[in-house]
Protein backbone atom coordinates (compact mmCIF):
# COMPACT_ATOMS: atom_id res chain seq x y z
CA UNK A 1 0.00 0.00 0.00
CA UNK A 2 0.89 3.55 -0.96
CA UNK A 3 0.37 5.87 1.97
CA UNK A 4 0.99 10.07 1.65
CA UNK A 5 4.64 10.66 2.30
CA UNK A 6 5.22 14.06 4.20
CA UNK A 7 6.02 17.04 1.64
CA UNK A 8 7.20 20.97 2.54
CA UNK A 9 4.76 23.56 2.40
CA UNK A 10 4.35 27.25 3.14
CA UNK A 11 0.78 28.40 4.98
CA UNK A 12 0.08 31.52 6.35
CA UNK A 13 -1.22 32.40 9.59
CA UNK A 14 -3.45 35.26 10.03
CA UNK A 15 -3.04 37.16 13.39
CA UNK A 16 -4.77 39.73 15.80
CA UNK A 17 -1.92 41.96 17.10
CA UNK A 18 -2.18 42.52 20.67
CA UNK A 19 -0.86 45.97 20.33
CA UNK A 20 -1.26 47.05 16.39
CA UNK A 21 1.67 49.46 16.78
CA UNK A 22 4.09 46.47 18.23
CA UNK A 23 4.46 44.20 14.78
CA UNK A 24 6.87 42.03 16.97
CA UNK A 25 4.69 41.99 20.02
CA UNK A 26 2.25 39.30 21.54
CA UNK A 27 -0.42 37.83 18.68
CA UNK A 28 -3.12 35.58 18.63
CA UNK A 29 -3.75 33.06 16.19
CA UNK A 30 -7.20 33.46 14.31
CA UNK A 31 -6.46 32.01 10.75
CA UNK A 32 -3.96 29.79 8.45
CA UNK A 33 -4.25 29.61 4.52
CA UNK A 34 -2.13 27.45 2.38
CA UNK A 35 -2.34 30.88 -0.06
CA UNK A 36 -1.48 34.05 0.59
CA UNK A 37 -4.39 35.63 -1.39
CA UNK A 38 -6.75 34.04 0.94
CA UNK A 39 -4.89 34.83 4.21
CA UNK A 40 -5.13 38.81 3.12
CA UNK A 41 -8.78 39.03 1.92
CA UNK A 42 -9.22 37.59 6.29
CA UNK A 43 -6.93 39.81 7.00
CA UNK A 44 -8.57 42.30 5.25
CA UNK A 45 -12.06 41.61 6.22
CA UNK A 46 -10.77 41.21 10.15
CA UNK A 47 -9.52 44.70 9.52
CA UNK A 48 -6.67 46.95 11.41
CA UNK A 49 -4.65 45.14 14.01
CA UNK A 50 -4.09 42.40 12.05
CA UNK A 51 -0.89 40.56 10.42
CA UNK A 52 -0.18 37.62 7.96
CA UNK A 53 3.16 35.46 8.68
CA UNK A 54 4.46 33.15 6.67
CA UNK A 55 5.57 29.50 7.64
CA UNK A 56 7.55 26.96 6.06
CA UNK A 57 8.01 23.26 7.14
CA UNK A 58 6.84 19.49 6.83
CA UNK A 59 3.56 17.83 6.85
CA UNK A 60 3.17 14.57 7.67
CA UNK A 61 -0.13 13.05 7.12
CA UNK A 62 -1.76 10.39 9.52
CA UNK A 63 -1.17 6.91 8.70
CA UNK A 64 -3.16 3.98 7.84
CA UNK A 65 -4.96 2.97 11.44
CA UNK A 66 -6.06 6.65 11.96
CA UNK A 67 -2.82 7.82 13.41
CA UNK A 68 -2.77 12.01 13.47
CA UNK A 69 -1.29 13.94 10.87
CA UNK A 70 1.47 16.75 12.24
CA UNK A 71 2.69 19.83 10.79
CA UNK A 72 6.90 21.00 11.85
CA UNK A 73 7.49 24.51 11.20
CA UNK A 74 11.18 25.16 10.00
CA UNK A 75 10.94 28.24 9.31
CA UNK A 76 8.92 31.70 10.31
CA UNK A 77 8.77 34.78 8.25
CA UNK A 78 6.59 37.72 9.98
CA UNK A 79 4.54 40.65 8.83
CA UNK A 80 4.21 39.32 5.30
CA UNK A 81 0.89 41.73 5.18
CA UNK A 82 -0.91 43.70 7.26
CA UNK A 83 -4.66 44.09 7.22
CA UNK A 84 -7.18 46.58 5.70
CA UNK A 85 -6.50 49.81 6.53
CA UNK A 86 -2.67 49.62 7.41
CA UNK A 87 0.15 50.12 5.36
CA UNK A 88 1.54 46.91 3.36
CA UNK A 89 5.09 45.48 5.19
CA UNK A 90 8.43 45.43 3.30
Amino acid sequence: MNYPSPHKEVRYIVCLLEDPGDLEGERERIGCHHELGLAMGHADRTGPGTSVDAEGGTYYPGGPWGQRSRWEVEWINRNVYRGKGQKRVS
